[in-house]
């Protein structure tokens, strides 16, 4: 009996003890919506009272006191059914009566509803979903855009009773900021959603001011400025601020860091996330710290209060510990997620909800906007980027669209053809820079090489075969031939996908790099296997003769043609196709955005693994761009050339400059990264 009685009592202090709410004994907190034994949360207390304790050798002053916040998924459910920013251009695009989409907008939005439920979204969602939020939103006042949001949020949460989607926060989370406000902490939501929406979202459900949000961003402009660039455009009392369609910055992954430093000016101490989205945030508070820093990642395990998934529970349990992260379990560590009231119905009205596909609007209704200075659609740009985005019957895209889209390059090159020679015209008669110029007028107006044939392959095989330089040792040469047999199979697959989207190859005849020796007797491919040998050797990191050589990686090269209009659409496209292939993207550089001050190059250079193991290079430039970079060239080697004089140099890079700047800039640049 006395054993019996025993039992009881503890039990009955088991269940008094998990009834009692975890305080944090140093400031008197009370978390009444987590467990109290949770380890995340004893961590985070711990933690907290360690680094605001004066005595503590841990103690972190105040003013480095920063914790992020990734918000859908962290702060707010992102499972009914899908992102929140997601949900907001769905309803736009399918159900909002004061905005006229096109078809091509229209197919977006019907393939996002019908992939959102099971979240089979294609590969390079991400950035189409950017260009179209973009896109849709365009014209809004900020005042009016934050309405929108306002006016989805009051509407009940899909899939659950008695909670809006303004409601859809969670309410331990929000213990943890108030907890850490209260401890001195300044508290940042980094989220790769729009930094409008989560401003919009978070007025009233945290304290947590506006400068404190990053997020996406697409740049704004005066309601009158038009096409005036903005630092020579006043800003007057007749303006109010409007999105545009033009994305700046998709706020993810790394973007988050880089966002952080320039924004915030200062390392993290503590991060919470919940996606491999976040774990470059999380890094960057945790590694490399002055100070002592922690990270958390919320795991969504719960299938009864929430959609999570509790398969998933051990497995990312175990990814995030081995990642140094503490793991906040929903369903083990939350008395409570969104509030006693609020139920989960595990029903969702989603695909009823905007079962309308919608009307697309009429050709008056749509803007049409101004020509670039170089290129102008020959036919209806809604069809073009109805079939970049798989709108239509047919899964290719078909032989009337791909002609399409050659037509707009030749108008195109046409037109950079008289461009040419109106910048040969301005130059001395003999120089080297009218020549070029001239002959890429020549060139432009003139159809690229056609694909080449077998035996001009072998030919060609066999000549760059037979003028190998002495001065490359076996393993070079063992490479080299690699690179050479390796080639017909990958100028073939290159050709098939530019014959099938509209493109052309340009300087094909040029694909190979000469392992033979220049006119002064020099082999450019040792020359810059002894340099990457001398640059390793003083890093401290020494490789061999064989490493060196197989990190030369543009012995094989390409150069993929489009305009302002089309690059980008046909770097995405020539890039699903590849990896459809079993090609693999090793390395992108696009210097759009990134060029340098020493460097005022823009084009996009892209390392690609072939099925063999090799890797080639393939550029991607408008016809302006590659002139230009052709041109540029002659101007380069005189800048790098020992005898040209500090004051000659620092002319000539202005004068590059110049060069690049005129340049129209691909639309939608930014999506490649």
């Amino acid at each position: 009996m006395k054993k019996w009685t025993a039992c009881l009592l503890a039990l009955i202090l088991v269940i008094s003890l998990l009834a009692v709410p975890a305080v944090a004994e140093e400031s008197g907190f009370v978390f009444s919506e987590w467990n109290p034994e949770a380890p995340a949360l004893k961590a985070l207390i711990e933690y907290v009272e360690d680094v605001t304790n004066e005595a503590s050798p841990d103690y972190i002053p105040p003013a480095d006191r920063i914790a992020t916040f990734d918000m859908d998924g962290t702060l707010i459910g992102e499972l009914f059914p899908t992102y929140l920013e997601v949900m907001l251009l769905t309803e736009r695009i399918l159900k909002d009566p004061d905005y006229q989409p096109d078809e091509e907008m229209l197919e977006f939005g019907r393939m996002t509803r019908d992939h959102a439920l099971d979240k089979s979204f294609p590969a390079d969602y991400d950035y189409q979903f950017s260009w179209h939020q973009a896109k849709a939103f365009a014209g809004m006042t900020l005042t009016e855009y934050a309405d929108f949001i306002t006016r989805f949020l009051v509407h009940e949460a899909d899939g659950f009773e008695g909670m809006t989607y303004a409601g859809g926060y969670y309410l331990p989370m929000a213990e943890v900021l108030e907890y850490l406000q209260e401890n001195g902490f300044k508290c940042f939501v980094v989220s790769g959603s729009d930094r409008f929406i989560v401003r919009t979202f978070m007025e009233g459900m945290a304290n947590i001011p506006y400068e404190n949000i990053i997020g996406s961003d697409t740049a704004l402009a005066a309601k009158n400025q038009g096409d005036t660039d903005g630092i020579e455009y006043v800003f007057t009392g007749e303006d109010t601020l409007v999105r545009t369609d033009r994305l700046i910055i998709k706020d993810l992954k790394t973007n988050k860091v880089l966002q952080i430093a320039q924004e915030i000016g200062r390392q993290p101490v503590l991060s919470f996330g919940n996606s491999s989205g976040d774990v470059s945030m999380n890094n960057y508070a945790l590694l490399n710290n002055r100070y002592r820093s922690a990270a958390f990642m919320v795991v969504a395990d719960d299938d009864v209060r929430e959609y999570g998934n509790p398969a998933k529970h051990d497995e990312l349990t175990e990814k995030w510990q081995g990642m140094g992260y503490h793991v906040i379990s929903m369903r083990d560590d939350w008395k409570t997620i969104y509030g006693e009231d609020v139920t989960k119905t595990g029903v969702f009205r989603w695909l009823e909800e905007y079962a309308d596909d919608g009307t697309p609007a009429t050709a008056e209704e749509q803007s049409s906007g101004a020509a670039d200075s170089f290129s102008e659609s020959l036919f209806d740009d809604d069809e073009y980027y109805g079939w970049l985005y798989g709108a239509g019957e047919s899964e290719e895209p078909g032989e009337e669209l791909a002609l399409a889209n050659l037509l707009i390059l030749w108008d195109y090159n046409s037109k950079v053809a008289d461009w040419c020679r109106q910048e040969a015209e301005k130059l001395p008669e003999n120089s080297e820079m009218r020549k070029e110029y001239e002959d890429f007028a020549v060139l432009l107006q003139n159809p690229m090489p056609k694909r080449p044939t077998e035996e001009e392959s072998k030919a060609l095989a066999d000549q760059y075969l037979a003028n190998i330089s002495g001065q490359l040792q076996e393993e070079a040469v063992d490479y080299y031939k690699r690179c050479v047999a390796a080639e017909p199979a990958i100028t073939a697959d290159l050709f098939d996908i530019a014959e099938e989207i509209g493109t052309e190859m340009f300087g094909i005849g040029f694909r190979l790099k000469s392992a033979g020796e220049n006119s002064k007797g020099v082999c450019r491919i040792a020359q810059k296997i002894s340099s990457i040998m001398e640059t390793a050797e003083a890093a401290g990191a020494p490789v061999t003769y064989r490493e060196a050589a197989e990190s030369i990686h543009d012995l094989i090269r390409y150069t993929q043609l489009g305009t302002p209009d089309t690059l980008v659409w046909n770097y995405l496209l020539t890039k699903e196709m590849l990896e459809k292939k079993g090609y693999r993207f090793v390395r992108v550089k696009n210097t759009w955005k990134t060029y340098s001050v020493k460097s005022p190059y823009r084009g996009v250079n892209v390392q690609v693994e072939a099925p063999s193991g090799i890797v080639f290079e393939l550029q991607f430039h408008t016809s302006e761009s590659l002139v230009t970079k052709m041109v540029e060239h002659i101007n380069y080697e005189i800048r790098r050339d020992p005898g040209t004089s500090v004051e000659e140099k620092a002319k000539l890079v202005k004068e590059a400059y110049g060069m690049y700047d005129r340049l129209t800039e691909p639309d939608g640049i930014e999506l490649i990264q």
